[in-house]
């Protein structure tokens, strides 16, 4: 299912994820099954889905960056025929509520700066664009900004 939804966000939208389709399809399953069972028992990393009846629909991942301890979502993804139906808000707010549950105050995003259904998407949330940008991995050409969503405590 992970691979799945992974290879459909990234086949759909590959200026908008840092990793590029054909270097993930490429990956054997178990690679996948072994991120998704890694992070169904993390404490610092998860992947929540969406689904409708039987079929998934949408994913996003939360965790807890390795370097600074920041809070972060990404990798959020709907499918095309399910969005503007409030699973993306509803998966946002899923992730957002478990990174609270372990302390977090706000919460960081990575969008970039040329894919604007994200960006309304995210403002609409209450998120908010920092000054800080990057390279975005899979495509240096593009940019990333830094959004942040204050969830508690200040």
């Amino acid at each position: 299912m992970f691979r799945a939804l992974r290879l459909s966000a990234l086949r759909e939208s590959p200026l908008a994820f840092g990793g590029s389709y054909e270097a993930e399809r490429s990956l054997p399953p178990s690679e996948f099954s072994s991120v998704a069972e890694d992070r169904a028992i993390s404490e610092r990393d998860a992947i929540f889905v969406a689904t409708n009846e039987a079929e998934f629909v949408g994913l996003i991942s939360a965790f807890f960056d390795n370097e600074s301890d920041e809070p972060f979502i990404s990798s959020m993804w709907i499918a095309p025929s399910h969005r503007r139906k409030g699973l993306g808000a509803m998966l946002v707010r899923t992730a957002q509520l478990w990174l609270a549950s372990l302390g977090a105050e706000e919460v960081y995003a990575w969008v970039t700066s040329t894919n604007t259904n994200a960006i309304t998407f995210y403002e609409s949330l209450g998120f908010e664009a920092t000054d800080t940008t990057k390279q975005l991995p899979s495509n240096p050409s593009l940019v990333e900004r830094l959004y942040i969503l204050r969830i508690g405590g200040g």
